[in-house]
């Protein structure tokens, strides 16, 4: 019997590696898939009254989109993940990242340009921390970013440049 109300199990001896299993969604589309087209869509809902009888509200969303219009040769697509407060998880203004075929993940942009693109019209951020239990020693490294590059598709890899971050003093969060 099923762990869960939906289960999907693998076969054995032949598809994917380990036979696992595979869950499918896909438009209802026969004509012809153009670009900005869900393909597939899971909701993640709960309901809206504690009764549960007024309905569901959707929370979040994770859909694929189609990048370009279809054809025998072209099924580009992103996959888009939305949060929302309000039922309006499955609206687009709601989408929070997106990663596309070419593998660049946006972050608050809807058309990442870069491997990582992280826009923001008022305060944009990226941290890096570091998490410890114990004490950090005055000229520890908190985090870096480091810059290099490959002439030889990966296989040797050199370090250009770093923006590192040190501690100015000890910081011991044992005694808080």
């Amino acid at each position: 019997s099923p762990g869960s109300l939906l289960e999907v199990r693998g076969g054995t001896g032949g598809g994917l590696p380990g036979g696992a299993g595979i869950l499918t969604l896909s438009t209802g589309e026969v004509d012809h898939i153009v670009n900005g087209d869900v393909l597939g869509l899971i909701s993640f809902s709960a309901p809206v009254e504690t009764s549960g009888s007024v309905g569901q509200s959707p929370a979040a969303a994770i859909w694929a989109e189609a990048e370009a219009d279809f054809t025998s040769s072209v099924n580009s697509s992103s996959l888009v993940f939305a949060a929302a407060t309000d039922a309006t998880a499955h609206h687009s203004d709601r989408e929070r990242m997106r990663i596309t075929y070419e593998g660049n993940v946006g972050i608050g942009t809807t058309v990442p340009d870069q491997t990582l693109t992280i826009a923001n019209a008022t305060d944009p951020h990226l941290s890096i921390m570091r998490y410890d239990a114990s004490a950090i020693s005055d000229t520890e490294i908190l985090g870096s970013i480091t810059f290099g590059g490959s002439v030889d598709s990966g296989a040797n890899f050199g370090y250009g440049a770093a923006i590192r971050s040190y501690a100015s003093e000890n910081w011991d969060f044992s005694a808080s």
